[in-house]
This record gives C-alpha cells, structure tokens and sequence, in this order.
C-alpha cells in the first residue's frame, strides 16, 4: 500500500490475506509485572532495526492513551532480543507472535514465564502479510495463477488441520529446528490466519471494509495522506473468487 501511494505505476496487486491480523506485540516475563498495554509507560523495550512493527509502535501506544516516545526504545540484532529479555537487559520486547513459542521456550530454560501483549488485542486492527501478484503474471498466466492460490489455499487448511504433519515437512528440509518448537509456531501462526475474521469474511478474504481499515493504518504509519490511495485500486479478488 505505501509503495504503491508513493508510486501510481506499481504493477502489483495483493491477491489473498494470509493474516487477518497483525502480528506484532510485546514480550516480557511475569516478573516484570506488566501485565497490559498501560504498564509499558516508561519501560526499557527493545527491536531489531528493520521490522514493521516499529512504524505501527507510535500509533498503537497513542491508541492506548500514551504518548508516541512512552517506551524508551533500543534497536538491537533480531538474534539478541531474546537473550536480553531473558538477562534483565530491557523489559521487553518487540516481535511477532509467531515467535511465542520460540521466546517461552527460552524462558522456561532461564527459570521465567512469558507474557505476551498482542497489538491486535490493543487495538490494532488490519490485514497484515498476503500474497501479492505482478498485474502482468495475472494477466498472462491467469490459470497459472488460479491453479498456484487453489494449491496455497490448501497448504494452509492442510497446515492447520495437522500442524505436527507440517513441522515434520519442515523438519525433513531443515533438520536442525526443533519438532516441538515448530509445532507450537505453527500454531502460533494459524492464529493470524484461522481465527473470527476468517470464520466471518473466508480464508484469503480481502474485503473492502477491512483493506480501508488497514489503509488507515498504513497511511498513518507511512505519514502518508489519507487520500494518497484508493486502497481498493491495489486489489484483485479474481483469484480468491476462483478457489
């Protein structure tokens, strides 16, 4: 949405939600006693450089009646942000949830216990990653296209309906992650995607409703102005239409 604001002759289109959701939140440990988005005033908070997460920081804490610098923010290695919750070194974290399991997995090595704060549950409310499509592969290859989301859609029913099946997948591909792990963040993930958004609008939906909401976000976010993009001239539903 941003890169197409800034520039009119992208020829992409987003074609399909793979989260309904945002993945972004904070993580701390239960001995650091913060337990809701308030708590966060004024607490040590680290994240990697280069994450998504860190355009959508400000406006989430001004939605929960904070000020944009509340946190005191620190940008470090994506690897070393666990290591320093876990040390005392800030008081929390910010990452995806795709990675509770991965972070309460090293908690509980260090004697701690997880405690994660969704953006979603704060407030935060837009479609997050999809797939998007070049308008020239759509429209020379549309039944290449069709059959690749029927077989995308699938993976992802087949995923949630058997995530230890999906881990072992992974495993064989990669043999170093853990079964259990992956296991856990596969179910981690499902919830971006198999949740009430999706029982009400379908997997994969992108509707007009929820792609302006999501706008709102990103133009706040990309300090864009509102009427920058007409968000629906980003996306092509044919796709969706023909699983």
């Amino acid at each position: 949405m941003a890169a197409k604001a800034q520039d009119e002759s992208l020829p992409v289109k987003a074609v399909y939600s793979i989260f309904n959701q945002a993945p972004h939140a904070f993580f701390t440990l239960a001995k650091n006693d913060i337990s809701e988005m308030a708590d966060m005033e004024g607490k040590k908070v680290a994240t990697s450089p280069f994450t998504s997460s860190n355009a959508f920081l400000p406006l989430v804490l001004k939605e929960n009646g904070m000020a944009e610098d509340a946190v005191n923010l620190t940008k470090a290695d994506p690897g070393a942000l666990g290591p320093m919750l876990m040390s005392g070194s800030t008081d929390a974290i910010i990452a995806w949830v795709t990675n509770i399991a991965l972070f309460a997995d090293q908690a509980e090595a260090t004697g701690n216990e997880l405690v994660v704060l969704p953006w979603s549950d704060a407030g935060l409310e837009l479609y997050s990653s999809s797939v998007v499509a070049s308008e020239r592969f759509l429209s020379e290859r549309p039944d290449v296209a069709k059959r690749f989301m029927r077989a995308f859609d699938k993976s992802l029913k087949f995923t949630s309906e058997n995530p230890r099946k999906a881990a072992e997948a992974l495993h064989s591909m990669v043999p170093e992650v853990d079964m259990d792990v992956v296991t856990a963040q596969i179910g981690d993930t499902m919830e971006l995607i198999m949740n009430e958004v999706s029982e009400r609008d379908g997997v994969g939906a992108l509707t007009e409703e929820r792609v302006a909401l999501t706008w709102d976000w990103v133009s706040q976010a990309e300090k864009l102005g509102h009427d920058a993009l007409d968000p629906e001239a980003i996306i092509d539903r044919t796709l969706i239409e023909a699983l």
